[in-house]
């Protein structure tokens, strides 16, 4: 069965996709890893290189919420319908 996650993006991760919200339809089994990937293969190389090092593993510093809540990439976080994804990358400034 198919389920709906709402995607949130900001600062540079926005500038990757050209949106700040969209939805994935997901499968009941699919963990934010799994999200991830096809967040990669659906808006291309650019998110890919902010998201993952060369090598396929992810690039840690992006912080991923669930619900409001900091969850790691190796955690392998269930999500269930209507649960909101959002994918941080740092900002820097001064």
């Amino acid at each position: 069965m198919k389920k709906e996650i709402k995607l949130r993006f900001t600062a540079q991760i926005k500038t990757h996709t050209g949106v700040d919200v969209d939805t994935i339809s997901i499968d009941d089994d699919e963990h934010v890893q799994v999200v991830l990937q096809k967040i990669s293969k659906r808006y291309g190389p650019g998110i890919t290189s902010t998201l993952f090092n060369a090598d396929g593993s992810y690039r840690n510093f992006n912080l991923i919420a669930v619900n409001q809540i900091q969850v790691n990439y190796d955690d392998n976080t269930p999500l269930n319908q209507g649960d909101e994804l959002m994918l941080m990358s740092p900002i820097a400034g001064g």
